[in-house]
């Protein structure tokens, strides 16, 4: 496992950003997507003022977001999974933040609008995911890349393990921030709580009861969570975490899987940085070197570029792994 701590550029407007995370109280769910949606076209305007092709389509029944970065493009998708929760957000919340990266990475971008609970519950969002992937590979281009933030790292590390051996050829998974293990186990869960600015953590069980519903059996379901899975053979992996999210070690111990299944993972912690901080893009230089960082990665994915060091390296993270 090549694990790498990353420490961006000190900006001045952290402090800021994390105090008004901070302030942000919770809300009911309905009051929550309404303010969802009060964002839903301010993306793809945003987009389209900046050069991309933003269309909306439809994925052999799974409604998506098809944007086309300006400029030279390689061949292959990059199929891109929302994070919310699996109960708010949309492909649409995400097209500025999946654009950019897409960017970087030089591809075109599926961004899939899968169904969201409680109305659609386990598997409905990883089915959707699953059938918007084969699509793209049979009508974009066969080579595609993963990614995903939040429980969209969920979804991009399970549709990943899903089609290990499958007629679809994924060149790579970028899971950012993501949350592999909805048994609510992981250590940082509670030893970084204080550190993490964002308001949802102390909601995590009842967000899994509308996912999962009642069965707790089904939070070990591999597909829930990706940590369960089966991963020999799975692509190459890029994992994203901030420090201080309390869902790191979710991302950590992930890694550490794909590494102990014979898999190619590269783990990157971001000092200072806190769940999905991608979407502060242009605004805090931390976001926009981490949407950087996952463009050359996936550029080197789909150019076929090997990792420099061979097939056997291992690095711990310059300041000792899983710390608190």
């Amino acid at each position: 496992m090549e694990g790498v701590l990353m420490t961006p550029k000190n900006d001045e407007r952290l402090t800021a950003i994390i105090d008004t995370l901070r302030a942000i109280q919770p809300t009911p769910l309905a009051e929550t997507r309404v303010l969802c949606a009060g964002r839903v076209d301010a993306d793809a305007a945003w987009l389209r003022e900046h050069g991309y092709l933003v269309e909306n389509i439809d994925a052999d029944g799974v409604r998506a977001q098809l944007i086309t970065p300006p400029g030279p493009l390689e061949q292959g998708t990059l199929v891109a999974f929302h994070g919310g929760g699996f109960i708010v957000c949309s492909a649409a919340t995400h097209a500025k933040a999946f654009g950019l990266i897409g960017a970087a990475s030089r591809l075109r971008v599926l961004n899939v609008d899968y169904r969201l609970a409680p109305e659609h519950r386990f598997p409905a969002a990883h089915d959707d995911c699953l059938r918007a992937t084969r699509w793209a590979a049979r009508a974009l281009h066969r080579d595609v890349v993963l990614i995903g933030d939040s429980v969209g790292g969920n979804l991009s590390l399970s549709v990943g393990a899903l089609l290990i051996g499958a007629d679809v050829t994924v060149r790579g998974i970028v899971s950012i921030s993501p949350l592999t293990d909805f048994t609510l186990s992981s250590p940082s869960l509670t030893t970084r709580r204080a550190r993490d600015p964002f308001t949802y953590c102390a909601g995590l069980p009842e967000l899994r009861q509308m996912y999962l519903g009642d069965d707790e059996a089904l939070a070990r379901d591999p597909r829930a969570s990706p940590l369960f899975a089966d991963v020999r053979g799975l692509a190459p992996t890029l994992v994203q975490m901030g420090s201080e999210e309390i869902c790191y070690d979710d991302g950590l111990r992930m890694a550490g899987r794909i590494h102990e299944a014979g898999g190619r993972v590269r783990f990157e912690e971001w000092q200072g940085m806190f769940h999905t901080w991608h979407h502060y893009a242009g605004a805090l230089s931390g976001a926009d070197e981490a949407i950087e960082a996952v463009g050359t990665w996936v550029r080197d994915r789909i150019g076929g570029r090997q990792d420099l060091d061979g097939d056997e390296y291992y690095f711990m993270l310059a300041r000792g792994a899983c710390r608190d």
